[in-house]
């Protein structure tokens, strides 16, 4: 280095550029001190629709697919609705998990029928006169409508 260029003798100069150099080596960075932004209230999740110890008296009854079969125990459309149990044509179960929703009724039941035993979960949705109940299909289909029975079924 010139003399001129630094202004300062030729040790003065020789130092001032290794500490320069040294000043361009990488150093450890610092752990940043700095307050992180404080943290928003978690948001609570939705509650979960209640759990019912009995299915509502509003979806009890029999229903059937046809109005004509009601009190017929031998119609395969046939299901009746109780506190705690669901009777179709050829198996019957108790509940074991009934949660109400806005748009219906979801019930886990442990069934029992033709010598098996399985667990079965089943959706039901009632008409706004509660004279109609749907049991929507799985994927989307249109599942089974049935017809609720007059309290005294025609014999």
């Amino acid at each position: 280095m010139s003399r001129a260029f630094l202004g300062l003798g030729p040790l003065a100069g020789v130092m001032l550029s290794g500490a320069l150099l040294a000043s361009c080596e990488e150093r450890p960075r610092r752990a940043e001190t700095a307050t992180p932004p404080p943290a928003s209230a978690p948001s609570k999740p939705p509650a979960p629709p209640p759990q019912l110890l009995v299915i509502p008296a509003a979806f009890h009854g029999e229903w059937h697919l046809r109005l004509e079969d009601c009190g017929s125990s031998s119609s395969d459309g046939r299901l009746v609705i109780t506190g705690d149990q669901l009777t179709f044509h050829e198996s019957s179960g108790e509940a074991v998990s009934i949660v109400s929703e806005a748009a219906g009724l979801t019930v886990r039941a442990v069934m029992n029928g033709e010598g098996e035993t399985w667990e079965e979960t089943y959706r039901f949705l009632l008409s706004p006169d509660r004279k109609s109940l749907v049991q929507p299909g799985s994927g989307g289909g249109d599942g089974v409508r049935r017809i609720r029975c007059p309290a005294t079924a025609p014999g």
